[in-house]
């Protein structure tokens, strides 16, 4: 753009009110149009670079371990907020490397408004995991409030001589790993990484979701989670921890979104949450979003349910329908899982029992049997403001086909009232 056009872009910025400035900037990232908006001049370039360099993704492999990436000089990493890390940490090909004459410490230190760390693997089948000086590194940020950790610890490398390095005040940890139920974990490494991180962050703390086989129930019953909003637990357990899963959701009075995805071992009964000897009320009375998997009918638990749920999904985990793929059934085998499937009769003793008009979301998944009618015409009679409604349903071998039309008239008159219906048809 000649001089003279320039100049006259700065004048005119000028004069807009910066609450307008900002949402014209917002919006048109939204709509990926920033780029050539920003163009024209420094002025306007410099208003859009907070919108432009928020987010930014940058790979262990060729920008970390490499060294290239601390001798870019730039400023664009004043204006990150979200970081994502990608790849592999330690090369297979050689000796596990350390972190220590890398400053990552000192880069992260150019991001004074970083808020968000996330860690991916891109090939945890193939290559390990992150070093523990590289968690120290990301962790020990001072204004970082989430992460969320894909990859897990890596074994070549030594634990801390102690567990004293410095961890952010997060309100947000998150620790999965991709595909984790195909390939062994080093789970000692992983279980101390938890228990530290939430030791420091539990004060702060208002969403958490760690594997099952990794929580360390002892510690966790031991603190006070007076901020926790959302709790997920997924993964195995080939134990009854003491304290149990239910003695550590007692400390969490504040829920509002609790998630429990556990699978099921062989030969073992169906998880139930509630004592039959409780006699307290119910310990979440501002609970929202419940997702619980292999459900025992019997569980006095939906006896108690808040009526401010809004969202319910009564599930197998992994989905039944896995255990039909050959290459997921030989894991589960190998991991001693089954799916043991409730039926029509049983999802409606236990929607009866949790019936509210608050619920607007559902999900469920069964088995059919000859009572499955009764199951579906419930369904709005329970739940009248329901709006959406996903159906996992099973036929035995040999039974006749259903088609959606024949859910959807059984779901009558409540299935025109629902905004969106899900129905996903599979035989056992």
């Amino acid at each position: 753009m000649p001089p003279s056009s320039s100049s006259e872009s700065s004048s005119l910025l000028r004069i807009l009110n910066a609450d307008i400035l900002a949402g014209i900037i917002e919006l048109l990232h939204e709509v990926k149009l920033l780029v050539p908006f920003s163009e024209p001049c420094k002025t306007l370039r410099q208003a859009c670079k907070p919108y432009l360099f928020r987010n930014a993704r940058i790979s262990a492999s060729h920008h970390l371990l490499s060294g290239d990436l601390f001798l870019f000089t730039t400023d664009i990493w004043l204006y990150v907020r979200h970081l994502t890390v990608r790849g592999y940490w330690v090369s297979i090909w050689s000796d596990p490397l350390s972190l220590g004459d890398l400053p990552l410490a000192s880069f992260l230190a150019r991001m004074p408004h970083l808020q968000t760390i996330t860690v991916d693997d891109a090939a945890p089948a193939v290559f390990p995991g992150i070093p523990w000086d590289g968690i120290a590194a990301l962790l020990s940020l001072p204004q970082l409030r989430e992460f969320d950790l894909k990859i897990a610890p890596h074994e070549g490398t030594p634990l801390p001589l102690d567990d004293t390095f410095p961890i952010a005040p997060l309100t947000k940890f998150s620790f999965s790993i991709w595909d984790y139920q195909y390939h062994p974990r080093a789970q000692v490494e992983e279980m101390f990484l938890v228990e530290h991180i939430l030791r420091a962050i539990t004060p702060s703390l208002q969403q958490l979701s760690i594997p099952l086989d990794v929580a360390p129930f002892a510690a966790m019953v031991a603190s006070c989670w007076s901020h926790l909003r959302e709790l997920e637990l997924k993964g195995d357990l080939n134990y009854d921890p003491v304290p149990g899963i239910i003695d550590v959701l007692l400390c969490m009075p504040h829920l509002r979104h609790l998630t429990i995805l556990r699978a099921l071992r062989k030969g073992a009964p169906r998880h139930a949450l509630w004592s039959n000897a409780r006699t307290n009320g119910f310990p979440w009375p501002r609970l929202e979003t419940l997702r619980l998997s292999h459900l025992d009918p019997a569980d006095a638990f939906y006896s108690h349910i808040s009526s401010t749920l809004k969202q319910l999904s009564l599930r197998c985990w992994p989905h039944h329908f896995l255990f039909q793929h050959q290459h997921d059934l030989n894991a589960m085998a190998r991991l001693e899982w089954q799916s043991q499937l409730c039926t029509a009769t049983d999802i409606r003793s236990v929607l009866r029992r949790c019936s509210f008009d608050s619920l607007g979301d559902l999900e469920i998944e069964y088995e059919e049997d000859e009572h499955e009618g009764h199951l579906l015409r419930s369904i709005p009679e329970l739940f009248p403001r329901l709006t959406h409604l996903t159906i996992y349903r099973y036929r035995s071998a040999g039974s006749p086909s259903v088609q959606a039309a024949d859910i959807a008239q059984a779901l009558s008159p409540g299935a025109s009232a629902c905004g969106t219906a899900r129905y996903t048809r599979n035989t056992r």
